[in-house]
């Protein structure tokens, strides 16, 4: 008799078991949801299960994804709990000056289908679960390509230590492929997956690596 594959419920309950805890462990992640890409796909493709879909986004990218989240957001917007989220994430967009959680990071949205499920009643959680599925689905058609995507850029990244950043936050740097564009390091972040270092600049929502700036490190370039 041929067993049943494992469901995505069941990969994701593998990888939280092994990572201990630690949802920003990419060996853990890549060890038991990457292993076996075909079957990961398959199991995307049959869940039924909203908070694993958005856990298994959230270990394959720990770090804010502004547009990702913000079309899952929107896409799940018909239950009242996104639909909060989503008037949150409008008055408080990216860049914004804020205390609390990132609202633009898969993590986000795990907890809060977490949360709209079990204030649901026994007799709709199950039809809930199904419809943001296929609205996860929707914008996420297939979770393997989100990683084949990736960010190949920052995986040649030299900026490795992860005890000391290069570029600091307040640093004023050109940008290496834009001759005459300069802005302002607004945020520093390890990435978890490539091992380096990624920074943002102020206003802009792009992610890159130390290697993309040059760092003016006299007077305030005009």
């Amino acid at each position: 008799m041929t067993r049943p594959e494992p469901r995505l419920t069941d990969l994701v309950s593998r990888w939280r078991e092994r990572a201990d805890g630690d949802m920003s462990d990419w060996a853990a992640f890549e060890a038991c949801m990457l292993e076996d890409r075909a079957l990961l796909g398959r199991a995307w493709e049959t869940s039924d299960d909203a908070f694993s879909m958005l856990l298994a986004l959230w270990g394959m990218h720990t770090e804010t994804e502004h547009e990702a989240t913000i079309a899952l957001t929107q896409a799940l917007s018909f239950c009242p709990a996104f639909a909060k989220l989503a008037e949150t994430q409008a008055r408080c967009p990216p860049g914004s000056n804020y205390n609390g959680p990132s609202l633009f990071r898969f993590k986000q949205l795990a907890q809060t289908a977490r949360r709209a499920l079990r204030e649901a009643t026994e007799q709709e959680r199950a039809a809930l679960d199904r419809r943001l599925c296929e609205a996860i689905r929707s914008v996420v058609p297939d979770l393997r390509a989100l990683e084949d995507r990736g960010e190949p850029a920052l995986a040649t990244s030299a900026d490795t230590n992860r005890s000391r950043p290069s570029l600091s936050c307040g640093a004023r740097v050109r940008l290496c492929h834009s001759p005459g564009t300069w802005g302002t390091v607004s945020r520093v972040s390890w990435n978890t997956r490539f091992r380096c270092w990624t920074y943002w600049l102020e206003g802009d929502p792009t992610r890159r690596k130390a290697e993309d700036f040059v760092e003016e490190r006299g007077p305030s370039a005009t």
